[in-house]
């Protein structure tokens, strides 16, 4: 089985790909077409330079690493941002299990500033996570919608319901990881995983007071439409 998340960011995205690290029957894989995103793409990301050295930068070639991966082993994670669909064939989403991940935009807009000062609604992704939807909907598919801030609040109970829906049997070792860098990681964790290097496992609910900046009253409105729509089919 290939479980592909499909994620916007700053959404614990990284967290459930390190839980889903511990399972002695999944491998994982960061962001596999993030260095494809980046050869189409003149969006600035902190890590450029390093991820085009070293991932792969053409679909086919992604694709094969992904395959190569599920050849030795049952199953494969694959954590993937919406954004980096843009301008490439979805029909790889058909064999997979699709899971999408969301998170109100009050909480993750303000957190991508902190790396990416002016973001655009391409780089927050929520219009494409939909548009994903939408097509596997369209292709007789039903994929699973999960909210970031529903995981935090009973991480076992959340995760055990995930599992189910996915036909994985529950694993208590997801709760827990070791604290620090894993070989996973994509070339950008030294910019975005410090949070989660620091973790040791699913931590208590996080607070959903965040006030909507000016600045940023746009782009958060926009992004409210997708996420409205997305949060009808959650898990």
């Amino acid at each position: 089985m290939i479980i592909n998340l499909i994620a916007t960011p700053r959404n614990l995205s990284t967290s459930l790909m390190y839980s889903f690290a511990q399972r002695s029957d999944t491998a994982v894989i960061d962001e596999p077409l993030f260095g494809v995103f980046l050869q189409h793409s003149d969006a600035y990301r902190p890590s450029r330079v390093e991820t085009t050295r070293i991932w792969p930068k053409g679909l086919p070639q992604a694709l094969q690493w992904i395959e190569d991966e599920h050849t030795r082993s049952p199953h494969v994670f694959l954590k993937n941002m919406a954004s980096h669909h843009h301008g490439i064939s979805w029909e790889y989403l058909l064999g997979c299990v699709n899971v999408f991940l969301i998170r109100h935009p009050s909480l993750s807009i303000p957190s991508f500033r902190k790396q990416v000062e002016h973001p655009t609604i391409d780089d927050i992704g929520l219009h494409q996570q939909h548009a994903l939807y939408s097509y596997l909907r369209e292709q007789g598919r039903k994929p699973l919608v999960i909210s970031s801030v529903d995981l935090l609040q009973d991480p076992q109970s959340y995760l055990s319901r995930l599992c189910r829906h996915i036909g994985l049997p529950w694993d208590e070792a997801m709760l827990r990881w070791p604290a620090g860098p894993r070989p996973e990681d994509g070339p950008w964790a030294k910019y975005w995983y410090h949070s989660v290097h620091a973790s040791t496992g699913w931590g208590a609910p996080r607070s959903t007071a965040t006030d909507i900046s000016p600045d940023w009253q746009d782009l958060y409105e926009a992004c409210m439409v997708p996420y409205t729509h997305l949060s009808n089919f959650l898990l």
